[in-house]
């Protein structure tokens, strides 16, 4: 424990059930402290079952695939009305908005899907022993 970074990011899981968030702040023999913005949690070592860092998880494949279909059907609408639209002596712009749209708006809703809907990851760096 004492060779975590001041800040890591922490979940710890007391005796009683609680789980306490918050950034790595110090430990010594007898306990350890969480820092939440203002707040500070002093946890008595003997009340720790579990302690694991938390960090960026993986994203959501399937909510990337599902904004990139939406975006591909909301851009296939917005491409219908621009093809429909006067163009006023030249269709360049129209194209270039067409050729934009339908490029961008799949890319940007699989990308926002994706990261959007991550859950954080934990990995456990500590358990106490057992109350059994």
């Amino acid at each position: 424990m004492q060779k975590l970074d001041r800040g890591t990011e922490l979940a710890v899981l007391d005796l009683e059930g609680n789980r306490l968030r918050g950034h790595f702040g110090e430990a010594d023999d007898d306990s350890i402290q969480l820092r939440d913005g203002a707040l500070t949690n002093r946890i008595n070592r003997a009340e720790v079952l579990e302690i694991a860092t938390i960090g960026p998880g993986k994203g959501s494949p399937s909510a990337a695939a599902g904004f990139a279909m939406a975006g591909a059907l909301a851009a296939f609408l917005i491409d219908a009305r621009l093809a429909f639209s006067p163009c006023y002596g030249s269709c360049t712009g129209n194209v270039a908005m067409m050729v934009g749209v339908t490029a961008g708006l799949p890319l940007a809703g699989g990308f926002g899907g994706y990261y959007g809907f991550r859950k954080p990851a934990q990995r456990i760096i500590y358990r106490g022993p057992s109350t059994e």
